[in-house]
């Protein structure tokens, strides 16, 4: 499991989702430092700089040490680029900027108000696995629907868990809902951390969420399935690797095990942050050996 990782973004706050989800923490768990603070430049695209931020999860001493109210949070990450203005709330229309613009908007301050209601509680040492994700699947639910309010947005909740994977599923359906997809599921990726966290915020053990709307991660899953399927059958014909196209890190993580009881191919990612992507290649037939084993 990777410990650091260095990325880039239009905003901080993107960059810092991006290093969330390639880690799989949440930001009280990261060290973060800036190695090129961004700048929107021009009329907001002319000479433009992206922000380069280089994150590390903290040992467990590190985490130890940290006092409970110096802990860097999401939403006092999110206040620095919340709007200082009151923003009108009207419906979200599908594949408009600016309506994409105000949903993010929106997004981070119902994630500010609804963390900073949250008071600091001893977490629950000996609770149960069962108690800890009922617990989750509240607090996801009631911070999805306060969100869907604010949006002025009908949408149905419906949930799934899964104990031995402590994982909570959250499903939405709804209209009008293309906005909080966003391009290639980035601004679902961004939302699916924001309710991590906020499921997360006193819970122990740590749980996994994953949140999918309108069917789109299931309908997207299949269809990176089926792709490294055939990716990996033109490896085999040809035996030569092959490259794909950079992906979001949720992406690579379905094309790697799409292929991982794969005998004849393996797959690994190269490259830094959006221009990293999965290579495929063919199995040498020691390392085939190994795999067959630890299949069987």
């Amino acid at each position: 499991m990777k410990t650091e990782v260095t990325v880039t973004g239009k905003t901080y706050d993107e960059a810092l989702t991006k290093a969330l989800l390639e880690l799989e923490t949440t930001s009280d768990r990261l060290e973060v430092s800036v190695v090129e603070q961004g700048s929107s430049g021009l009329l907001g695209f002319i000479g433009s700089k992206p922000w380069k931020l280089h994150a590390v999860i903290k040992t467990a001493e590190q985490q130890e040490e940290k006092l409970p109210d110096q802990v860097e949070t999401c939403a006092e990450v999110c206040e620095e680029a919340a709007p200082t203005e009151p923003v009108t709330v009207t419906p979200v229309i599908e594949n408009e900027p600016a309506k994409q613009q105000e949903v993010e908007e929106k997004v981070l301050q119902t994630t500010n108000k609804t963390l900073e209601a949250a008071k600091p509680e001893k977490k629950m040492q000996d609770a149960s696995i069962e108690t800890s994700l009922e617990n989750g699947k509240k607090a996801g639910i009631d911070f999805l629907k306060k969100l869907f309010e604010t949006l002025k947005l009908e949408a149905e909740i419906e949930t799934q868990i899964r104990a031995q994977e402590k994982t909570v599923i959250f499903h939405v359906k709804g209209e009008n809902l293309g906005a909080l997809i966003g391009k290639r599921g980035q601004t679902l990726d961004a939302l699916q951390y924001l309710v991590s966290h906020v499921v997360n915020k006193k819970q122990e053990p740590f749980l996994r969420v994953k949140l999918d709307i309108g069917s789109y991660r299931e309908k997207q899953e299949n269809k990176l399935r089926a792709f490294a399927r055939n990716a990996a059958r033109r490896v085999k014909q040809s035996g030569k690797p092959y490259t794909l196209d950079p992906m979001t890190p949720n992406e690579r993580r379905i094309i790697h095990a799409a292929l991982q009881r794969d005998r004849y191919v393996t797959t690994h990612s190269e490259g830094e942050g959006e221009q990293r992507h999965v290579v495929i290649t063919l199995q040498k037939d020691g390392d085939r050996q190994k795999k067959e084993g630890s299949i069987k």
